[in-house]
């Protein structure tokens, strides 16, 4: 018998876990001995490694947990066991962060790129980080964040503190082939609800889980 029930055992999400089903996952076979779930990882010389402080790293996703692996039983990846690894490069999913910090809505976030007990963690400080393409959504625990990632490449993002989406209805969303990668908020893009959509180079989808077109009815 179970010492205790569910009710009392539950635990929020951890971090490196991908959250609806509108998310874009990239595997990896060559990545690095000990490659932490659930935060940030760089390119290196064609291998995904963990943030190590070197010089103007490339952040080339968010490392999600091995789902055959049992959360007790580690935060990382091991060659012995795995043959590839999982990245999220667009979608909403949780990242190990900074403790004590309190992000805005919507906030850039920067992997930590110092510190070794903090490396590739998220960050809404500039100093000692990396600016990636994500957004900060909301707080799970202090340690634990849901995130969005957007897809674009950090340097084609306006850096603020306040939330600033592109706007527009059904009818005058651009067309989806000269917006590639871009994310709008669509006012009535869900049966005449608000909803977000992204452009996939050929047509509109809405990141709602569903990957319908947005529609105004």
């Amino acid at each position: 018998m179970f010492p205790t029930t569910t009710n009392t055992d539950h635990l929020k999400t951890p971090a490196g876990e991908i959250v609806g089903e509108a998310n874009i996952l990239i595997a990896q076979t060559n990545f690095e001995l000990g490659l932490v779930f659930g935060r940030f990882a760089k390119l290196d010389a064609g291998r995904i490694d963990n943030m190590d402080g070197s010089g103007a790293p490339a952040v080339v996703g968010l490392v999600i947990r091995d789902l055959t692996n049992p959360i007790e039983d580690g935060l990382t990846y091991s060659t012995e066991h795995t043959r590839k690894i999982s990245l999220c490069k667009m979608g909403l999913a949780t990242v190990e962060a900074i403790a004590g910090e309190t992000p805005d809505f919507y906030a850039p976030i920067y992997a930590r790129n110092s510190g070794a007990g903090d490396m590739g963690k998220a960050s809404v400080a500039s100093a000692n980080g990396v600016l990636t393409d994500a957004r900060f959504v909301a707080k799970i625990t202090d340690t634990v964040w849901l995130v969005m990632i957007t897809g674009q490449a950090p340097s084609g993002v306006t850096v603020t503190n306040n939330f600033a989406a592109r706007v527009a209805t059904v009818a005058t969303l651009p067309a989806a082939a000269g917006a590639t990668n871009q994310v709008y908020l669509v006012t009535d893009g869900a049966a005449g609800e608000p909803v977000q959509a992204y452009s996939d180079g050929t047509a509109w989808v809405k990141l709602d889980g569903t990957g319908d077109a947005p529609s105004a009815t």
